[in-house]
């Protein structure tokens, strides 16, 4: 039992550092900044970044019978029907190491924007977002979030140190800064909010 009340305590409460965690994998939360090349190129807007999150939603209007006189009845609201991310991995620079995320496995965490909304009438230039266009029944627009070198970021996951027989050039970045710890998707959600995040109150 005392071990079991230990785990749920550290689910809850991730460490706030990179240096503490030990030679095992913990769950942490840290923020810092991408160092990652902007060597990928958007097919939408044409901006370079180091990766890219598309989100395909639909802009409906719902009515709310029971909203005081003084308030509108009627509100727009989005909501996400697809996304897919593009680009390269992250090697994002904290305050206590460097941090090795792969994109394929993040879960990229809304921060509650419109920025970038663009409406849409033909299907985007990416294959797997076009069938999800055609379908909706709704207006449908696009959100391009973009991860570039320079951009703050919160990280909440399971991370680990390289131990001495990972191939960690594999992921150097054009400063030839290596990564010192990386996180693990097969412990848990690797979960990354969208830059331009000031404050996560994701504990």
């Amino acid at each position: 039992m005392k071990y079991r009340v230990v785990d749920w305590f550290k689910r809850q409460f991730p460490r706030k550092d990179l240096v503490t965690i030990g030679g095992r994998a913990t769950l942490v939360k840290v923020d810092g900044l991408i160092t990652t090349p902007n060597e990928w190129k958007s097919p939408i807007t044409g901006f370079r970044a180091a990766a890219f999150l598309w989100r395909l939603v639909s802009r409906h209007t719902t009515t709310n019978p029971f909203a005081p006189g003084w308030s509108s009845r009627e509100k727009e609201e989005f909501l996400e029907i697809a996304a897919i991310a593009r680009g390269s991995d992250l090697v994002i620079k904290t305050e206590t190491g460097t941090l090795f995320v792969a994109m394929e496995d993040a879960t990229i965490i809304p921060v509650g924007s419109t920025y970038g909304v663009v409406s849409l009438s033909d299907p985007p230039p990416i294959p797997e977002l076009v069938a999800p266009f055609q379908s909706s029944p709704y207006p449908v627009s696009i959100q391009e979030v973009t991860f570039r070198k320079g951009d703050r970021v919160f990280v909440r996951a399971y991370v680990e140190p390289f131990g001495k027989s990972a191939n960690r050039g594999a992921y150097r970045t054009v400063e030839e800064t290596k990564p010192e710890y990386r996180t693990r998707a097969d412990l848990g959600l690797v979960e990354v909010a969208e830059p331009g995040a000031t404050y996560w109150s994701r504990s």
